[in-house]
C-alpha cells in the first residue's frame, strides 16, 4: 500500500490517496489427483493451495469554508478495486478453447462471456438467405426481429467457440466506487446530502425479464408491449410490426435467449442515499428547559436515482437477473433531539 495525504490553505483543502495491493495465499482447494477408494468413507479436506489477489486505488478530496454566518464542507470519494486469480492447484484442460474459455490462471475474475449481437433479421426472405446457421437449426427457427449473433471464428455456425468477453461481473460489487458530501450550516439550520454511486457492474437480464411467460407466470408490460409482432395476431400472413424485443415464444425465448450483449446491461448510477434538513433552537430558548441543545429534523434515504436502468423498472443495487426481490425502500422520518 503507498498513500498520500495534502492539506492546503490551512487545511481548507485536504486530499487523500491510496494504491494497494493485496494478496491471499493458502486459498482452500483440494487436490483432484490424490484420490481415495470410496470404501474409506470420507473424502481429503481442503489444503492452502490458492493464491489471488485484490489491485486498486481509492481517493478522497474535501473543501470546508465559510462565508459570513454560511459554514460548508463538500466533500467526494472514489475507489476502484479489482480481483485477480493468481494460481490454483494443477490447472487441467481438454484443449486451447477450454483453457481460453475456463482458465482462471492469471486473469481478472468475474469476466462475463457471451455473444454479440450484430444485428436483427428483417424479414423471412433474410432469413431464408442468410449464410450462417444462427440458432444451430439452419435458421428454421428464427423470425423477423430476431438476433443475430456475430459468427467470430467464420466457420459459419453459431455456437459456443464464438462467445466472447462481452461484460463485467454479474452478481458481484461494482468494481468501481463513489460518493459524496455536502454539508450546509446557516444560524442553525442545517442541510447535508449523501450520495453513492458506482460502476463497471454488468446486469444480465433473464428469466421473467427476458422470456415472456416464464414458468407459467407473467412479465413486465414493455417486454409485451415493445416486441415484434404481427399486425393480425391471427392471420399468419399478415405483416410483421417492428419493436424493441423479439417476437414472443410462450415460455421461452428460442434462439434469443443465449446469453448476449442485447441482454447484458453495463449498470451506471448515481443515488442521493440520505437528506437531512434541521434546526437546532438558540441556546436561550432550550436553557429555558435546562437543555444544551434542541435539535429538529426531516430526514430522507434512497430519494432518488439518476442510473441507465430505469426502462428495466429495476433498483441498479439489485444483483437479481430476474429482479424478483424487494427494491430498496425510500423511508422518510422526522423527529428531535434534546441534549441536557
Amino acid at each position: 500500500n503507498i498513500g498520500i495525504d495534502v492539506g492546503m490553505f490551512d487545511n481548507k483543502l485536504t486530499i487523500t490517496a491510496d494504491a494497494f495491493k493485496i494478496i491471499r495465499t493458502g486459498f482452500p482447494g483440494k487436490k483432484y489427483d490424490v484420490l481415495l477408494p470410496s470404501e474409506v468413507g470420507y473424502e481429503l479436506p481442503n489444503e492452502n493451495l490458492g493464491k489471488n489477489g485484490y489491485y486498486g486505488a481509492e481517493g478522497t478530496i474535501t473543501y470546508s469554508s465559510k462565508v459570513g454566518d454560511l459554514n460548508y464542507a463538500v466533500s467526494g470519494n472514489v475507489t476502484f478495486s479489482r480481483f485477480k486469480n493468481l494460481e490454483s492447484y494443477k490447472p487441467r484442460f481438454s484443449n486451447s478453447l477450454n483453457e481460453y474459455r475456463n482458465s482462471a490462471e492469471d486473469r481478472w475474475g468475474g469476466v462475463w462471456w457471451g455473444y454479440q449481437v450484430i444485428g436483427r433479421f428483417q424479414s423471412e426472405e433474410e432469413i431464408r438467405n442468410y449464410p450462417v446457421n444462427n440458432d444451430g437449426n439452419n435458421n428454421r427457427n428464427q423470425l423477423p426481429g430476431d438476433l443475430i449473433y456475430k459468427d467470430v471464428n467464420g466457420d459459419g455456425i453459431i455456437n459456443e467457440m464464438d462467445e466472447r468477453p462481452i461484460g463485467y461481473p454479474t452478481g458481484w460489487a461494482p468494481m468501481i466506487t463513489f460518493g459524496g458530501r455536502i454539508g450546509l450550516n446557516y444560524k442553525g439550520i442545517d442541510l447535508n446530502v449523501d450520495f453513492a454511486g458506482g460502476g463497471m457492474q454488468s446486469w444480465n437480464q433473464d428469466y421473467e425479464l427476458r422470456n415472456a411467460f416464464h414458468g407459467g407466470g407473467n412479465s413486465p408490460a414493455y417486454l409485451l408491449e415493445d416486441r415484434w409482432h404481427r399486425e393480425d395476431p391471427y392471420d399468419r400472413n399478415s405483416k410483421w410490426i417492428p419493436g424493441y424485443y423479439p417476437a414472443i415464444r410462450n415460455g421461452n425465448s428460442g434462439p434469443n435467449g443465449r446469453n448476449s450483449d442485447f441482454w447484458l446491461t453495463n449498470v451506471r448510477y448515481l443515488r442521493v442515499r440520505n437528506l437531512e434538513l434541521a434546526y437546532t433552537l438558540p441556546q436561550t430558548i432550550s436553557q429555558k428547559i435546562k437543555a444544551q441543545k434542541i435539535r429538529f429534523y426531516v430526514n430522507g434515504s434512497n430519494l432518488i436515482s439518476f442510473d441507465n436502468v430505469k426502462d428495466y423498472q429495476i433498483d441498479p443495487e439489485i444483483e437479481a437477473a430476474a429482479a424478483v426481490v424487494y427494491p430498496q425502500q425510500r423511508v422518510f422520518m422526522a423527529g428531535f433531539n434534546v441534549t441536557f
